[in-house]
């Protein structure tokens, strides 16, 4: 890599600071903690359920990668190893990452394709209206279970919908895709707390 590609990716993040002075190794490094520091802003808003600021994290780590350190490799120089960090940085910012707001306070709708060969296998939106416009899912059907549900208890128990192909997000869960539309993670990144903040037994004792 050469300081031309370095210095060219760092104006093209908007990292300024240093940059003319340093080496193209202190470059990378700067690329590096920006990116580094991005992302654990993401985890941590993500973990106080400040959604906005968490996309807006989470948009700036790829940026830092995908137009900073992808773009900054030489591959006339690099060789093997930039051929290499070329496809990581690809590959990172491929993966898809959906996750609805702790409270569930707006839905957060998941589509997945059966076709294979449809060119695309995920949609996702805050209505049913706008996946069922995609295209997606070709003719909409129901789900018989679902349906089935809704008319025993009144509501769809679990994550599925009226809509087959359909599924519903719980409030405060991640899910993360890879290129491909595949389904690579799970996990619920916001729970109930046990007790509110600065509970004790004193403070019971007390009230």
């Amino acid at each position: 890599m050469g300081p031309s590609f370095a210095a060219k990716a760092y104006a093209r993040v908007g990292v300024e600071t240093g940059v003319h002075a340093a080496n193209p190794v202190k470059l990378v490094l700067m690329l590096y903690d920006g990116a580094l520091l991005a992302i654990a802003e993401a985890t941590r808003h993500m973990a106080e359920g400040r959604i906005a600021d968490k996309g807006k994290a989470i948009s700036k780590a790829i940026s830092i990668i995908d137009g900073g350190l992808r773009v900054s490799l030489d591959p006339t120089r690099g060789g093997a190893i930039a051929a290499q960090l070329f496809e990581l940085y690809e590959y990172m910012g491929r993966r898809l990452l959906l996750a609805r707001d702790h409270l569930g306070i707006k839905p957060l709708y998941v589509a997945r394709s059966s076709d294979p060969d449809s060119g695309w296998s995920i949609a996702f939106a805050s209505e049913l209206r706008a996946l069922l416009a995609s295209g997606l899912l070709g003719t909409p059907r129901l789900d018989p279970q679902a349906v089935a549900s809704s008319v025993w208890n009144g509501f769809v128990v679990g994550a599925g919908t009226a809509v087959k192909g359909v599924e519903l997000l719980w409030p405060g869960q991640l899910l993360e895709f890879d290129g491909s539309g595949k389904q690579v993670r799970q996990e619920d990144f916001w729970r109930i707390p046990d007790r509110a903040p600065g509970y004790s037994r004193y403070t019971r004792n007390t009230a």
